[in-house]
């Protein structure tokens, strides 16, 4: 199995070379781990009788004694490829007198297929690209054209495909030059099936050799525009580098990303139409984002822990929407007509009912078909988060309440967020997605009071009990043009 194969719990035993000739290669283990990522586990007998250490082991047993004199660079050899790690940091040791010690070191990095790296040197590189889910989607573009060629009966005569990656799309975020492409693969099997396959990246290239965080920090930044655009958790699937010394494009894994790749694998949910792509996208709006990576990081950082999470309650999904609601709402200008959220008291001032009115105006969904006010919403989702956080035992909402409210909050952080990627005073350029459709249902349920509070209608139970009622009264109740009273 090669290297770039292996799976979390796969290992393999190899040899360690750290850069000095002057010292003997060191036996050792290259783990997966499933938390990790690519590890270097190594072993040795314990010197009990002898104060100094067997030289063939003697190196690996200062690293232990002292995790200061670990090598920035580490390179690691077996007869399925090799890999090398940067900047590795012991996170398990054990030391027994009947077995021995035993000690395992993650790194910061791992680049597989580097043979030649440069030892000592930290990992810099002037080029990164990676690719996660959602991207494709965003860039709405494709590398496929086909076409489907008929005879006079209309019965199929020959297919055509065409497959090529279209022309990147490129910005600046400062000195770093960022590119959205799409690319292409293809794979033949027994002759008989011809599968074709395209992958979307985003690359960031500096004008010198920087960390491969400084890289990662714009991708992160992407993947949340992607988890906001989608309503979904975003995966970063892979990585490819090209340091120097290497003619081709490498595999780099990166412990912050490497369980995304299972995370994805597993995920079977069916992809859905995001609220924006980059044919309705400002590019120097989009600039303007990945720069300001603070503001938007900090106020949509509650919102996107809940997306990127497997599961979550109904209540923490207000929560988290209602911090966010409140520091962006604080920051965005007055709307029309919000004193009628403002407080009831002698001085009225701006309310969380405020701050989610000025979000849902800032937003420009249309909530029409919900049969609700904007003012009215604002004023449910206010009083479920207030309860929801200071907690009273006789006035909570109840669960599908809640749970209505939640995916109110969390739909317009995501778009009110999303608006700042299109121009500043245009039109709405989200798309009219089914997500809206299926929420205006849902707030159609909800009976909201004068003064927000919210409860939930079962409208389907109630016809069928107003049915039945008028079915008793008057026999004949239902009975269409057609049919006769029995």
């Amino acid at each position: 199995m090669k290297l770039t194969d292996m799976k979390p719990g796969d290992q393999i035993v190899g040899f360690v070379i750290d850069g000095d000739d002057t010292l003997p290669y060191q036996h050792a283990s290259y783990v997966v781990d499933p938390v990790w990522g690519p590890t270097l586990e190594f072993s040795y007998p314990v010197q009990v009788f002898f104060e100094e250490p067997d030289p063939q082991h003697a190196e690996v047993h200062r690293w232990a004694q002292d995790s200061a004199t670990i090598p920035k660079v580490l390179l690691f050899s077996c007869s399925e490829g090799v890999a090398t790690f940067y900047n590795c940091t012991m996170i398990r040791r054990k030391e027994n007198f009947s077995y021995g010690v035993n000690f395992t070191l993650r790194p910061d990095v791992t680049i597989q297929g580097l043979d030649e790296p440069a030892f000592g040197k930290p990992i810099s590189v002037p080029w990164l690209k990676s690719t996660m889910t959602g991207l494709g989607g965003f860039i709405a573009r494709s590398v496929f054209t086909t076409q489907h060629e008929r005879d006079d009966d209309g019965r199929g005569q020959a297919y055509t495909a065409t497959v090529r990656s279209p022309e990147a799309i490129t910005f600046h975020v400062g000195d770093c030059e960022v590119a959205l492409s799409l690319t292409w693969r293809s794979s033949i099997r027994e002759g008989l099936e011809l599968h074709m396959y395209a992958d979307a990246w985003i690359e960031t290239t500096f004008p010198a050799d920087v960390t491969v965080d400084d890289h990662l920090a714009i991708h992160r930044q992407m993947r949340a525009i992607l988890a906001l655009n989608s309503g979904q958790s975003a995966w970063i699937t892979a990585h490819r580098v090209k340091p120097q010394g290497a003619n081709r494009e490498l595999p780099l894994l990166h412990p912050s990303t490497f369980r995304d790749v299972a995370k994805d694998e597993a995920d079977d949910r069916k992809p859905t139409l995001g609220l924006t792509s980059m044919n309705r996208v400002d590019v120097a709006q989009l600039e303007d984002w990945l720069i300001d990576r603070d503001y938007w990081s900090r106020v949509t950082s509650p919102v996107l822990g809940i997306l990127q999470r497997e599961s979550y309650t109904a209540e923490e999904r207000v929560i988290a929407s209602g911090i966010a609601v409140e520091a962006i709402g604080h920051e965005l200008p007055q709307a029309e007509e919000e004193e009628a959220t403002y407080s009831a008291a002698l001085r009225p001032r701006p309310t969380a009912a405020t701050y989610m009115y000025r979000c849902i105006v800032r937003s420009k969904l249309n909530f029409s078909r919900s049969g609700h006010s904007n003012t009215a919403l604002a004023k449910a989702f206010a009083q479920v988060y207030n309860k929801t956080k200071h907690y009273e035992e006789r006035r909570q909402p109840d669960a599908a309440s809640t749970q209505i409210i939640g995916q109110l909050g969390v739909l317009v952080v995501r778009a009110v967020a999303l608006q700042h990627l299109h121009r500043i005073g245009g039109e709405n350029l989200l798309h009219d997605s089914l997500e809206i459709d299926q929420l205006s249902s849902l707030l159609r349920r909800l009976v909201i009071a004068d003064d927000g509070w919210p409860t939930y209608r079962d409208i389907e139970t109630e016809t069928e009990a107003e049915g039945e009622a008028q079915a008793e009264t008057d026999p004949e109740a239902g009975l269409g043009p057609d049919s006769e009273a029995q």
